[in-house]
Parts: structure tokens; C-alpha cells; sequence
């Protein structure tokens, strides 16, 4: 069973925390969006004037720039710094939301996978052999028959147990997976590799 840190490397695979870098990328578009508004614009002209009284005609170029214009788009781009806080204290929120959730479902986890691999490896097997012997002690003669029942029930019993344990650690890991975004066995996987 990996450790809770080994799944806490593969959390920025999670695609409700990649979806942020999106996020943050366009706040940042917005704010340079505000800042190139508050620059001053120029404006170009060029034609032909044509002289009635001299009848010579003359090309005239010219720019235009307003003065003393007080609109630096300061509130725009106010506005969008403190979108682009918003966004990264989101983004921490989520980050920390998710490692909450990770560290949750890892508890999870962890303890079917202990109780799965107690009841398949010492409880079932034990379960499995009382209930052979009572068996046979019934058809010898040498137990009787509620003696018999009794020990198929305690065995229908952990067998349902472990069916039960089973099912809540693919549960658990199936919510691992969508997590961080990996299948448990890779991350078996790259456990393995690494010793």
C-alpha cells in the first residue's frame, strides 16, 4: 500500500486543480488587457489638400494625441489585480480543499485495505478450515448438525465481511484515482521501480 505522501506527488494531476493554471493565465490577459487601455492612443492621418487659390495640391500627414487625458484606466486595471488575487486564493483553496480530501479518502483507503487483507489472509482461511472440520466431525457422527450450521453461518458471515471490505476499498480507491488523476497501479507501480 503506498503511502499517503507518494499519492500527495501525484495530486497536480487532479483536473479540477489543472483547471486553475487556465484561470490564472486569463486573469493575467485581462490585467494586460486593462494596462494596454490605459495607454494613450495615437491617431495618423495623411491626405491630399487642394489649393483653390493657388490650384496646387499638397500632401499633409498628421497625429493626434489627446492631452491631459486623466483616463489612465486605473480602475480597470484595479480591477483586474484583484481578480488576478482572487484567483490565485482560489486556487490555494482548492490546492488545500483537495489535500484535505486526499488525506480523507487515503484513511479510507488504508483501512479496507487492512481489512481486506486481514480477513483474506487469517480470518477467512481459520473460517474456512472450522467450518471443514465441523464438517467432518458431523458426517463421522462426532458433532451434530447445529454445531455444523453454526460453523457455515461464521463463515457465510466473514465471507460476506470480506466481500463487504472488498467493496468499500475499490470504492476507496476508485476515489483515490479521480483524485490524483492515476491509476493505483501505476503508482504501485513506480513504488516498485523505485526500491
Amino acid at each position: 500500500m503506498p503511502t499517503e505522501e507518494s499519492f500527495k506527488e501525484y495530486l497536480s494531476n487532479n483536473p479540477d486543480l489543472a483547471r486553475w493554471s487556465t484561470e490564472i493565465e486569463r486573469s493575467n490577459a485581462t490585467l494586460r488587457l486593462a494596462r494596454s487601455e490605459a495607454k494613450t492612443d495615437l491617431t495618423w492621418s495623411a491626405g491630399i489638400r487642394n489649393s483653390r487659390e493657388s490650384n496646387e495640391n499638397a500632401f499633409l500627414i498628421g497625429i493626434s494625441m489627446p492631452l491631459g487625458s486623466s483616463n489612465r484606466n486605473q480602475g480597470g486595471i484595479s480591477e483586474a489585480r484583484a481578480r488576478i488575487d482572487k484567483t490565485h486564493a482560489e486556487h490555494q483553496a482548492a490546492k488545500i480543499s483537495l489535500g484535505t480530501a486526499l488525506s480523507d479518502v487515503w484513511q479510507s483507503l488504508s483501512a479496507a485495505y487492512t481489512e481486506v487483507v486481514a480477513l483474506r489472509d487469517e480470518i477467512l482461511p481459520g473460517a474456512q478450515a472450522t467450518y471443514e472440520a465441523t464438517e467432518l466431525g458431523y458426517r463421522e457422527g462426532k458433532l451434530d448438525f447445529l454445531q455444523m450450521l453454526d460453523a457455515q453461518r461464521t463463515l457465510f458471515t466473514v465471507k460476506r465481511q470480506y466481500l463487504l471490505a472488498l467493496g468499500s476499498y475499490h470504492l476507496a480507491s476508485t476515489d483515490m484515482e479521480r483524485l490524483v488523476g492515476v491509476p493505483l497501479s501505476d503508482i504501485k507501480n513506480n513504488k516498485d521501480n523505485a526500491k
